[in-house]
């Protein structure tokens, strides 16, 4: 109990450290946070689940006829995790802002204290302080606590999800646990629902490599998972199902850019009037969503030193191939000797290939980082405890060389290294622009960035992509025909 308890008192002494070693970031004006704080101020006001930030694409819809509009692109678990950060802020929208940072501080605390309590159950405390350290110094965790990041939240639920399963397979759970995991995937389907295959794909690996082959009773409790799952789920698809007709249309599955010759990076689809269905789009391009994808996994592989040390990666899978040779050289079959560390990459490979084909972002790798670092931290320790019995000397020693290998091959921002000079350049803008614009007649209104209109309270149209784009808009959505442009580039 006094352990517990004093790991708790240090995943929350990890936040102040956090705050205090990272100071606050000006928001990318554009960034995704601003969509989920207007739909967070909109179930604070009782409105339910509406959505200010437009993409022209919407407006095609029948459901997209008027502003503000059903949130529908995106599932509300973002939104309502920022729900402190507009409760707290007395309605002043700067304010709210401001408050993203601690609230994702708060996440990362639970992070590390889920993280924490589970090296303890591991019996690898030891690995604590090296673990610690490479959430600490990384750019990209800092850069997504400050911009309010999906990923935060989503690390911490997959951390949890991979604990209820890691040394118990869905056979050997009790029913409560077996419910407590589907909550947690309801959870995440709520926060990413691009995600929620993660922790299927790892019930269905520890049912099929469990050594007890208890494949009935496994059957048992996925039943029962999926019923939870589906039943806490449900309220937010037919939610979606009431606006589009069905519970898993996605709007923004009608605006995949799978080209690379074309000009995907600014939007063109989602800044246009013309959905195109995914299966269409696919099939019409097999070739060209090959070459996105290809371009895409080379593109994480080359990053991936970005968000972990690239010694970490090197050092991590020396320890994870010496301990599969000696798995195999005792006789372990290969789905069993490549233990946890090989589901974790299984997973990493085909979280590539899904962003390889959607998005070539960095960030969408942020959500296996904390986890990967763990089970690195416990191959580790398993590997010195034959050489250095005493936990302190373990933890000093893996503390020391995780510092030597951060210094040598420091982790990265890589691209959004240019949003961040983006954001403190345009932060001055912001603020006069917002000022020039704060007696505008009411209603919504054109804008090529999202955090002037949050500031001003508006729905916003977002960067309508041409001129016969804007005009449509105008004549086919009553509420945007007089709108005003509020612009914070210099060229339309």
């Amino acid at each position: 109990m006094r352990v517990r308890a004093l790991i708790i008192l240090a995943a929350f002494a990890f936040g102040g450290v956090w705050l205090a070693v990272h100071p606050a970031l000006p928001q990318l004006p554009n960034g995704d946070v601003f969509t989920s704080l207007g739909v967070a101020r909109h179930i604070a006001a009782g409105n339910g689940f509406q959505n200010d930030t437009v993409y022209p694409l919407f407006t095609a819809y029948d459901w997209g006829q008027s502003l503000p509009q059903p949130l529908l692109h995106r599932p509300p678990g973002l939104a309502i995790l920022l729900l402190p950060a507009c409760w707290l802020s007395g309605g002043d929208p700067v304010r709210a802002e401001q408050l993203v940072q601690p609230v994702m501080v708060v996440v990362m605390a639970v992070l590390a204290l889920i993280g924490l309590l589970g090296l303890r159950h591991q019996n690898h405390l030891a690995g604590a302080g090296a673990w610690i350290l490479l959430l600490l110094i990384s750019p990209f965790l800092n850069l997504a606590v400050c911009w309010g990041w999906g990923e935060i939240p989503a690390a911490a639920l997959l951390l949890g999800l991979w604990r209820l399963l890691r040394n118990r397979p869905p056979a050997g759970q009790s029913y409560p646990r077996t419910m407590a995991f589907a909550s947690l995937c309801a959870v995440l389907a709520m926060l990413r629902s691009d995600l929620l295959w993660v922790p299927v794909l790892w019930w269905v690996i520890a049912a099929l490599v469990d050594p007890r082959r208890r494949y009935l009773e496994s059957a048992r409790h996925t039943a029962v998972a999926a019923a939870v799952g589906l039943a806490l789920i449900s309220p937010w698809y037919a939610h979606v199902a009431r606006h589009t007709g069905s519970p898993l249309d996605n709007p923004l599955m009608e605006a995949v850019q799978v080209d690379l010759a074309e000009e995907w990076w600014d939007y063109p689809l989602l800044r246009s009037r013309t959905p195109v269905p995914l299966v269409e789009n696919v099939m019409a391009k097999p070739v060209r969503v090959a070459h996105k994808t290809a371009v895409g996994i080379k593109s994480y592989l080359r990053t991936l030193g970005l968000w972990l040390p690239w010694l970490v990666w090197i050092a991590g899978a020396a320890l994870w191939a010496n301990q599969l040779r000696r798995r195999l050289r005792d006789g372990q079959a290969i789905c069993r000797a490549i233990g946890p560390v090989g589901y974790l990459g299984i997973t990493l490979g085909l979280m590539m290939v899904e962003y390889g084909f959607f998005s070539h972002e960095t960030r969408h790798m942020l959500p296996l980082l904390p986890l990967l670092a763990w089970e690195g931290v416990i191959l580790a320790d398993r590997a010195l405890r034959p050489r250095m019995t005493g936990p302190w000397r373990r933890g000093a020693v893996m503390a020391l060389v995780t510092w030597l290998m951060i210094m040598t091959t420091p982790p990265g921002l890589g691209g959004e290294r240019g949003n961040l000079i983006t954001a403190r350049e345009l932060a001055p803008v912001v603020d006069s622009v917002t000022a020039a614009n704060i007696d505008l007649p009411p209603g919504p209104v054109f804008s090529d960035n999202a955090v002037v209109p949050w500031r001003l309270g508006r729905p916003l149209v977002w960067s309508p992509y041409d001129g016969q784009i804007e005009a449509e808009i105008r004549a086919e959505v009553e509420d945007m025909q007089d709108a005003p442009w509020v612009r914070i580039l210099d060229t339309p």
